[in-house]
């Protein structure tokens, strides 16, 4: 999972670092904007995916967790019912499955613990990714604004060109 964060945050930083060579260097800089989009959406439907295969990871690996408690626990009342009707030995097998259950339970704790930890940072290079994407359409807004300024400020001043010729 850490390998698939790295992965997602060098995406992000790649996608911004085109975002500002486009915007530095642009023919058409409407159309390279509207291309980064496009793969900073596929960026992001693929981190979701992510994140929502490392979420069921996560619920499974709770269930296997509370299985293997229950296993736990279940094999201790049986030792406790061995030892009441006198069976020590059927009580040592119970008591070490109850142990073998216990250490799994054990095991999966801190598998689920790593899994969480990773759902949350998978969730936190989303939320990124998700403002990056924000951020790369408000820039587009603000240079779509800025190009249809010129292109005003271009006409205003070819008929106003125009005007004094024909006045002359």
């Amino acid at each position: 999972r850490d390998r698939e964060i790295a992965l997602l945050r060098d995406a992000i930083e790649r996608d911004l670092a085109e975002l500002n060579a486009i915007l530095d260097a642009a023919e058409d800089p409407e159309k390279s904007i509207n291309q980064l989009l496009i793969e900073m959406r596929s960026n992001q439907r693929e981190a979701k995916e992510q994140v929502a295969q490392a979420m069921v990871e996560e619920k499974k690996l709770q269930r296997k967790l509370k299985d293997a408690q229950s296993k736990a626990l279940e094999w201790k009342q049986k030792a406790k019912v061995a030892v009441q009707r006198g069976n020590d030995e059927l009580a040592k097998q119970a008591l070490g499955r109850a142990k073998s259950e216990a250490e799994l339970a054990q095991e999966m704790a801190k598998s689920a613990e790593v899994q969480r930890r990773a759902v949350e940072n998978l969730k936190v290079a989303l939320k990124s990714l998700d403002k990056k994407i924000e951020e790369a359409k408000r820039r587009k807004h603000v240079l779509l604004a800025r190009k249809k300024t010129v292109e005003a400020s271009v006409k205003i001043g070819s008929t106003a060109s125009n005007i004094k010729l024909d006045s002359n």
